[in-house]
């Protein structure tokens, strides 16, 4: 195995990804209601500019998912946003980071957050760097023992010790 892509989720939160939609739902039964012969008092610039422009919108941000891809022989690892093929983000070389570990998240902390955050996503898998002070979330898994497995599996994948997270 030379190289693994994680998929870490949406790049926009739950619930904008479900405005993306209602943005593209809405988009094309308003084009239909146009196209049947809807409404005169709708305008064509309403046509021409605003329905593309909310089905641009609404797809963008339904369709835009953050994955990380580790390259194990060239000892890399990219962070990026994913796009219908296209990639946005960086490369950055594993030996940054020293470590693995398991963030435990308590359901209190996880209500405070935004709701870019699942509330069944209590497990972080972490990439710890040298000095602890910057972390890269490999993914979010509810299932502690789940959570665990893979952990380890990544520990030996990355020749990474598994450390107890500190706060």
């Amino acid at each position: 195995m030379q190289k693994i892509t994680i998929k870490t989720g949406p790049t926009f939160g739950k619930i904008v990804v479900v405005v993306g939609y209602t943005l593209i739902l809405l988009a094309v039964f308003l084009l239909f209601v146009g196209l049947s012969g809807g409404d005169e008092r709708i305008s064509a610039v309403f046509y021409s500019v605003v329905i593309p422009l909310m089905l641009f919108i609404g797809i963008i941000i339904s369709f835009f998912n953050n994955r990380i891809k580790i390259d194990f022989k060239k000892e890399t690892i990219f962070t990026y946003a994913h796009f219908f093929g296209l990639k946005l983000g960086k490369k950055e070389t594993l030996n940054k980071y020293q470590s693995i570990s398991i963030r435990t998240k308590k359901i209190k902390d996880l209500l405070e957050q935004t709701a870019k955050t699942s509330l069944r996503a209590k497990h972080d898998i972490v990439l710890l760097s040298v000095n602890k002070n910057e972390e890269l979330i490999l993914t979010k898994i509810a299932n502690y023992r789940e959570a665990r497995d893979f952990t380890l599996q990544m520990a030996k994948l990355l020749k990474k010790p598994l450390v107890k997270y500190k706060v």
